[in-house]
């Protein structure tokens, strides 16, 4: 149903990522990730935005394998040689469908089929209850909390 493809293997054009940037990047959408998430509203921005995220992280788009269209971004960066963090968001009209636990189980099965990474890290604020129960479903374990917050939730692969 998913195609979890890192941008660099894909030829999506220019237009068609920083169009779906602006369509998938809501207020609802990011108001609980961190600050370089938020405002997206310009073609400037967007692009702003995917170089930053391409800079900083192994980026991957989720798209609907019969249309093509993008409904989500993965993302992948480096804590140590070992353990890397895991982010992603998915586009409000596609919540509370299975989409986000579907195409994360698939991702985290090929990560550890593949031996791409030891462990898998993600950390969530506090106000975002539903991607903390996604986490928990999908095998992490909470390892700790932050001053400001945000649990960090952890999956040993192998």
């Amino acid at each position: 149903m998913f195609n979890v493809t890192e941008l660099s293997d894909f030829a999506w054009s220019e237009s068609e990522l920083t169009s779906s940037i602006l369509t998938l990047l809501t207020p609802n959408v990011v108001k609980s990730l961190p600050p370089n998430f938020q405002n997206i509203k310009t073609t400037t921005a967007a692009k702003n935005w995917l170089d930053e995220m391409v800079s900083q992280s192994h980026l991957f788009t989720v798209c609907l394998r019969d249309t093509k269209t993008i409904i989500g971004f993965v993302f992948l960066s480096e804590w140590d040689n070992q353990n890397v963090h895991l982010g992603y968001l998915l586009g409000e009209s596609f919540w509370q469908q299975g989409y986000a636990s579907e195409f994360l189980s698939g991702f985290i099965t090929d990560c550890r089929d593949n031996h791409l990474v030891k462990s898998l890290i993600g950390g969530v604020e506090a106000a975002n209850v539903p991607s903390a129960k996604l986490l928990l479903k999908l095998g992490f374990e909470q390892s700790h909390t932050t001053e400001n917050g945000v649990t960090f939730y952890q999956r040993q692969l192998y």
